[in-house]
């Protein structure tokens, strides 16, 4: 595939900085729209910062009832050093990706921030059409040669358990250097959150052996050509088109959604089951992002032909060692305000379902 050959002929990736949610890309940009012309105050985008990473443990305690607190001990702290060091981070994002400029100390929001800002209340389907762009399309070319790596191996890379503790002395850089992720470790696990967040990857650590596999949930392609598969959405990039969220059907969903339900029920119905474990397996079979899944899984329990009967509970989670659970269980659907969809009961019907 020509893109492909064309992104990773930039054989010096460079890194990222420590941008790791949309929430805050889209802060940023609201930021730029309200102080267009004022004096930049470092007190300002460490706010920022602040607010974003508190709101999200906030929503985190919430749905797992259990705590991180040092996001919510931390806000408001003027000699926080937890924050302020990633100020200068969060500024050098911003102008990386032309959300704004500085001049004589002022900011400058960008015409292309203007227009975003006042879009920032669309659905988020749309929102990413217009930040994705914004980012794999920036002076930061790691973004887009991630996802254009990870597509060259197949779209799946699996870490082994030896590099989990992701120091120098592991031999991790190493690793990703060979194969041909060309950042270092904590570029390459920032850019994995970010692109999580789109819905463009995800992951699954493996409970026997903690080997964590990374995969594609879209792809790559060539500008005017179509891709291997179906997807709902895509966006034009200055060097591919990129396609995702993968068009699935419900009678495919629901038959992987009962089958791995059922390895963790003991093969029996009626048995409530973590839902962020059932959701791991279904996306890993299915590539599917969990943004996704929570989209399908909603649908398909809204729907009363189906011929399951979907039960969806908020309960503690259990803490499971090295699960991603910091980045991955803020995502899940919201049965109700402020109850959050962590477990599931699955019965069977009768009926025939058509798809």
């Amino acid at each position: 595939m020509r893109c492909l050959d064309l992104i990773l002929s930039n054989k010096k990736w460079g890194s990222v900085r420590k941008i790791r949610f949309k929430s805050q890309i889209a802060s940023l940009i609201k930021f730029a729209s309200v102080h267009d012309g004022s004096h930049l105050m470092d007190s300002d985008i460490k706010q920022i910062i602040e607010e974003n990473r508190a709101q999200r443990e906030t929503i985190r305690m919430q749905i797992t009832q259990t705590g991180w607190r040092r996001a919510l001990e931390q806000y408001g702290d003027q000699y926080s050093k937890t924050y302020s060091p990633l100020v200068q981070d969060t500024i050098a994002f911003a102008k990386g990706t032309s959300i704004f400029s500085i001049l004589n100390g002022q900011i400058k929001c960008s015409e292309e921030s203007k227009i975003f800002s006042k879009r920032l209340s669309e659905k988020l389907e749309e929102l990413d059409k217009i930040l994705l762009p914004l980012v794999l399309d920036s002076k930061y070319k790691a973004y887009v040669c991630f996802l254009a790596n990870l597509q060259r191996l197949g779209g799946i890379l699996s870490i082994p358990q030896r590099y989990r503790k992701r120091t120098v002395a592991s031999g991790m850089r190493e690793f990703l250097n060979s194969e041909g992720f060309a950042t270092d470790i904590a570029s390459f696990f920032t850019i994995r959150d970010l692109l999580y967040d789109f819905g463009l990857v995800n992951w699954r650590i493996m409970p026997t052996d903690s080997i964590e596999e990374i995969y594609l949930a879209g792809q790559l392609v060539d500008k005017g050509t179509k891709p291997e598969m179906s997807y709902l959405d895509k966006v034009h990039l200055d060097q591919c088109d990129l396609f995702y969220n993968k068009r699935i059907t419900s009678t495919t969903f629901i038959d992987t959604l009962e089958k791995h339900y059922l390895s963790l029920s003991g093969n029996d119905f009626g048995v409530i089951v973590d839902l962020l474990e059932l959701r791991d397996l279904v996306c890993q079979e299915l590539r599917l992002s969990d943004t996704q899944f929570n989209r399908k899984l909603l649908e398909v329990y809204k729907d009363k032909r189906i011929p399951l009967d979907i039960e969806l509970s908020q309960g503690r989670i259990s803490p499971r060692r090295s699960s991603g659970l910091l980045i991955k269980a803020v995502n899940v659907i919201e049965i109700d305000k402020a109850v959050f969809a962590t477990y599931i009961r699955l019965r069977r019907r009768n009926q025939q379902y058509a798809n």
